[in-house]
């Protein structure tokens, strides 16, 4: 099957590259507005997009009604946010915050979720992410009249000790993080429990 994306209808678009560009990591977003309310959302339109400096980029759609997500908005106000990858201990509660909520709600109060503050910047981070990233808004790009990218220049990372093989050498391994990332439809994920390793032809074997 080929499909033409010019003059199809947005959702089918949707549908069949969110189910093909899997698994995708998830960004758990934490931000907090201009009266303090911290807001909690997940997002799979994620990745690292370079280290020098260390950006990592979020893909946002505006809400059902059209108007920017809560996430965007105290973006583009604060200019900084954290970003919580998401363990399957956490999945469930990662879920609930995916609803849309009036701005006036705190996700993180509102589900009992332990946050630790930042080191460097005045964000909430949740407690139980085995990777936690305080950004600063770099970049925002417009790639649609209801979409845009958000570059974030990653200026403190918290990791587990559990999963460090070499803390000076940045030897991680990723399997103790236990991260889950999406997949098709409307509620699958995956978790990283059948992982094979395949050197590239110019590596040397540690």
């Amino acid at each position: 099957m080929k499909y033409h994306f010019q003059n199809r209808d947005p959702q089918l678009i949707y549908k069949l590259l969110a189910s093909t560009i899997v698994p995708r990591p998830i960004a758990w977003v934490t931000t907090v507005d201009q009266m303090g309310i911290s807001n909690a959302a997940p997002f799979s339109f994620f990745n690292m997009m370079g280290s020098e400096p260390p950006i990592v980029a979020l893909g946002i759609q505006h809400s059902a009604d059209g108007g920017a997500k809560d996430t965007l908005r105290n973006i583009r106000e604060q200019k900084i946010f954290g970003i919580n990858l998401v363990n399957r201990e956490d999945a469930e509660l990662m879920n609930l915050t995916s609803r849309d909520y009036d701005a006036s709600v705190d996700e993180l109060k509102e589900h009992q979720i332990e946050v630790i503050a930042g080191d460097l910047l005045p964000i909430p981070l949740i407690a139980t992410s085995p990777v936690k990233m305080e950004c600063r808004l770099y970049q925002e790009i417009p790639t649609g009249e209801n979409q845009a990218v958000i570059l974030g220049e990653v200026v403190m990372l918290h990791l587990i000790d559990e999963a460090l093989i070499d803390a000076d050498a940045g030897y991680v391994d990723a399997t103790k993080l236990n991260l889950v990332a999406r997949m098709h439809g409307r509620g699958w994920y995956s978790e990283p429990d059948n992982l094979f390793e395949m050197l590239r032809p110019d590596s040397e074997t540690r």
